[in-house]
């Protein structure tokens, strides 16, 4: 009966997410951990980072995952930073930004 309610409660959070199938296989590896490899590790920080607000919070309905989740976290840190390459495009993205703004203010001034 226990197994029947918590595939009732699974089955349920998946209909109701917006990235059903997404939520589905984190919770699976999630469940598993931290007996996963690192490229599971890495599709499951994905998903956290990615996921919409809604997703996350039908995950922590999943106290084992949930808790997996924080382990996963504290022991792979890596996973969650921002890379430097990332970074580096937002800045040079506000650089370019910043650089048109000027040339049509400054362009604006000399019609």
């Amino acid at each position: 009966m226990g197994e029947d309610l918590f595939m009732s409660n699974f089955e349920s959070r998946v209909r109701l997410a917006k990235d059903g199938e997404g939520l589905q296989r984190t919770e699976l590896l999630l469940e598993r951990y931290p007996d996963i490899d690192d490229e599971q590790a890495r599709l499951a920080a994905d998903y956290l980072k990615n996921a919409a607000a809604l997703d996350l919070g039908l995950l922590s309905a999943n106290r084992q995952a949930w808790a997996a989740v924080e382990a996963l976290k504290h022991d792979r840190p890596d996973l969650f930073r921002s890379s430097f390459q990332g970074l580096f495009v937002g800045a040079l993205v506000v650089a370019v930004s910043l650089l048109i703004v000027i040339w049509l203010g400054h362009a604006g001034m000399n019609l």
